[in-house]
């Protein structure tokens, strides 16, 4: 151990310790205002397309759904239809992709985005959530 500069570490130490600080890093958002809260629906097309571009990049499939799940319903507060729709249609998870594709669409029709919102209902795999989120938009619910 080295007294004057504190603990030696590994270079494999080194890039676990930078590896938790990325981590962590992104796991808060850089100080960066989420776009989870709903009263902050100021995202541009761009940077959520920006965002899509990354989540569609992460290798672990739960990670990828769950992460494109959360961009869809930010997209979907700010009414950007394109990427809701890219975001859900990229969800592997039957069960995820269809219950995002709910809360989504009513979010894009709450938007003023109707004609996105039947659109991301009709992907609903599941028949009666499907009719039912259909029958939401429809009547303006």
């Amino acid at each position: 151990m080295n007294m004057t500069n504190g603990p030696s570490r590994s270079a494999g130490q080194h890039l676990t310790v930078l590896m938790l600080q990325v981590s962590l890093g992104l796991a808060v958002g850089c100080g960066q205002p989420s776009l989870s809260n709903p009263a902050n629906s100021g995202a541009t097309a761009a940077d959520l397309t920006a965002r899509l571009d990354a989540a569609k990049a992460i290798q672990s499939v739960s990670l990828h759904d769950k992460t494109l799940a959360d961009l869809a319903k930010d997209a979907a507060r700010a009414g950007v239809g394109a990427v809701t729709i890219e975001a859900i249609g990229a969800i592997s998870s039957v069960s995820l992709h269809d219950s995002t594709a709910a809360e989504a669409s009513a979010a894009l029709a709450r938007a003023g985005k109707s004609a996105d919102a039947a659109a991301v209902a009709k992907s609903i795999q599941t028949n009666s959530l499907r009719d039912q989120t259909l029958a939401r938009i429809a009547t303006g619910n």
